[in-house]
């Protein structure tokens, strides 16, 4: 399977048909186990969109698939996050033409702000995106505070 590492920032402008061009930075890095299609997500911000390949979806879908019935908050979160997501063909020129709601929900309108953020995707209206960086104040190194670098197998340094 692949594994991604999507960074950066890209800035998208959609044609008449409501389409865009997916960066050639960004497509590079697509395999094909992602079969040409990404999938559209609320954000969990909800102002913005998450994008994943498909196979990175897959996975994702694979871990919530296992949440118990019984688990109403989270039945609800699958409810709203996995039903609001919508599959999108790249066609043969590298664009994608998600669906308008997406767009409406988020307040895109012609602009749009494309982060990477390692295995995703985040699709962005401009102003929103400024907006959230104005109010978020934390520093680099307050955030990182929170970020627990080692893993089950390895130390921080290996």
């Amino acid at each position: 399977m692949a594994r991604y590492n999507f960074t950066g920032e890209y800035s998208c402008t959609l044609d008449s048909k409501r389409r865009f061009n997916l960066p050639s930075a960004i497509r590079k890095l697509i395999g094909p186990e992602a079969e040409s299609t990404l999938v559209f997500a609320p954000g969990i911000e909800e102002n913005n969109i998450y994008v994943y390949p498909l196979d990175e979806w897959n996975k994702l879908v694979a871990r919530l698939s296992k949440v118990p019935m019984n688990n109403h908050r989270a039945q609800r979160f699958i409810r709203r996050f996995v039903g609001g997501a919508y599959q999108v063909a790249i066609d043969s020129q590298g664009r994608l033409m998600p669906p308008k709601n997406l767009y409406d929900k988020m307040g895109i309108k012609n602009e749009m702000i494309i982060l990477g953020t390692i295995n995703k995707l985040e699709v962005w209206d401009p102003r929103t995106y400024q907006a959230y960086l104005d109010e978020d104040k934390l520093s680099l190194a307050e955030l990182v505070e929170e970020i627990n670098f080692t893993d089950q197998n390895h130390d921080a340094a290996g």
